[in-house]
């Protein structure tokens, strides 16, 4: 072994007519060669350890058994070179570390907020010999106990045998949590030992728990769906006024990721549960109510919703978009408010694809309007397939949303030409009237408005349901007002958000 071995280099066996680079020789000899034997032994051994083990031998345990189990050198040994490898030796002398690992390593989980979810992993003792003592506890990796308990563990200690395993049980607690869009984070931490009482190693399984939001402020249908909305576009461009391109701003360039505003919508627009009458409005397909950027850092950059760096977000086509008028002159964003003032539509008119600039065709718009709800219109997604990789939809801090798309998913709800998605308001508009909250309007509010103005009774369960006439405020005047819409079939009483 190790001499005469065949192999490129000198040319004594075949130099290919003097081409160095096929030079072939028959008499490589010596620790050259030596070299790779060593190294293939090693490489096989350690894929043998990691098969039958699950971990990898440090290089001092390679050496130590290749060295124990190897063939003795012989001829003239005051030439230190050690032993030739023997694999099969090695094999037979081969046994695991005494040390603990996790399968699998890590824990998922997504579950509404009113449940309990079970899952398990395996305990498993590398070694073949000694046994591993255990305690182990479950907790919130960043705030140590300061979230509610939502991690279980157990059994909490124990012993695992050489060569063998313990199933521990685990169980992710939501009845106390929060919906939210950010991900708990947990870890169950496993002391460990060789003895009973000195648990000086530690193994971590990092647990992460989904607790998905939950909104139902907006329903969300699109054209297609039973009763979705029909496409009509409204031409901003045409009927509206052009944003001018001075009241762009932003960190870099403004016509790529600047915003633009504040805008008056024209009328207050219920978003949530809160009432806006003024805009900002992003190059890159989306605006927000509150912010007065609207990008990530001053650029373009991903988003998710729920879970968006902005207090309140309306994105009809989230995109890397920019205005360029050397291709287009017209491109823009326009605004037009309906004549009869309770409708107002935002139209991003021919933008170009930031990393495809010739494709210049996209347009699509939001329309607004005072009863709360929000609709996407697309009169052309571009050529590009900017589409695919669109964020669709709406949300505020934390975790009221409602996504229609993105990250490509799902995949049946990419934006296409043609295509409208409304967003309608669930809360829904209030008839005042109903001052005892407990039903349809009828004697009994009656009754109870007499003895609040009379009486010193308790006042209207809400101050909007005691203004029946709109007037802004509570007076004896709503109380006529009511009895004549319920006796006298008077007029219809005023309308509120219940918020």
């Amino acid at each position: 072994y190790g001499s005469g071995v065949y192999t490129t280099g000198y040319g004594n066996l075949f130099t290919g007519g003097g081409d160095e680079n096929q030079y072939y020789t028959y008499s490589f000899s010596g620790t050259s060669s030596a070299s790779p034997i060593v190294t293939g032994a090693a490489a096989c051994l350690q894929g043998y350890y990691k098969a039958n083990h699950g971990a990898s031998m440090t290089s001092d345990m390679v050496r130590d058994l290749l060295v124990a189990t190897g063939t003795p050198q012989t001829g003239n040994t005051s030439l230190h070179i050690g032993p030739l490898p023997n694999l099969q030796a090695a094999f037979n002398n081969l046994y695991g570390l005494p040390s603990l690992y996790a399968d699998p390593m890590a824990l998922e989980m997504a579950i509404a907020d009113d449940i309990i979810a079970d899952t398990q992993f395996y305990l498993i003792n590398r070694g073949l010999i000694d046994p591993i003592y255990y305690e182990l506890v479950g907790n919130d990796s960043l705030t140590k106990f300061v979230t509610e308990d939502w991690l279980l563990a157990g059994p909490e200690s124990g012993t695992v045998p050489p060569a063998d395993s313990v199933l521990i049980s685990v169980a992710f607690d939501a009845t106390n949590l929060e919906q939210r869009a950010e991900l708990y984070r947990g870890v169950v931490e496993i002391s460990w030992g060789h003895t009973p009482g000195l648990l000086d190693s530690l193994t971590l399984v990092p647990a992460f728990l989904e607790v998905p939001c939950a909104d139902e402020s907006y329903a969300v249908s699109a054209t297609g769906d039973p009763g979705g909305p029909t496409f009509g576009w409204i031409s901003a461009k045409d009927l509206g006024t052009r944003i001018s391109s001075g009241t762009y701003y932003g960190s870099g360039s403004a016509l790529d990721d600047g915003t633009t505003g504040p805008h008056t919508i024209g009328f207050d627009f219920p978003f949530y549960e809160t009432f806006y009458n003024q805009m900002y409005i992003g190059v890159n397909g989306a605006l927000s109510f509150t912010d007065t950027d609207i990008n990530i850092g001053g650029f373009f950059g991903g988003v998710e919703i729920p879970g968006t760096p902005f207090t309140t977000f309306v994105s009809p086509f989230w995109a890397d978009l920019i205005i360029d008028n050397s291709q287009v002159p017209d491109a823009g964003i326009y605004l037009y408010t309906v004549p009869t003032g309770d409708t107002t539509v935002i139209e991003w008119y021919r933008l170009a694809n930031f990393n495809m600039v010739g494709d210049t065709l996209t347009d699509f718009e939001i329309v607004l309007t005072s009863r709360g709800d929000v609709l996407f219109q697309y009169n052309s997604v571009g050529t590009s397939g900017l589409e695919q990789n669109a964020v669709v939809g709406i949300s505020e801090l934390g975790c009221k949303a409602a996504k229609y798309f993105g990250g490509g998913e799902p995949v049946e709800h990419a934006p296409f030409d043609s295509e409208a998605v409304l967003f309608f308001n669930n809360y829904g508009l209030v008839m005042a009237g109903n001052v005892d909250g407990t039903g349809p309007i009828n004697i009994a509010d009656l009754v109870y408005f007499v003895n609040y103005m009379f009486n010193e009774g308790p006042p209207p369960v809400t101050e909007q349901s005691g203004d029946v006439d709109c007037s802004g405020r509570i007076d004896i005047a709503d109380l006529v007002y009511l009895v004549n819409y319920s006796f006298d079939s008077g007029d219809t009483p005023c309308y509120y958000w219940p918020f």
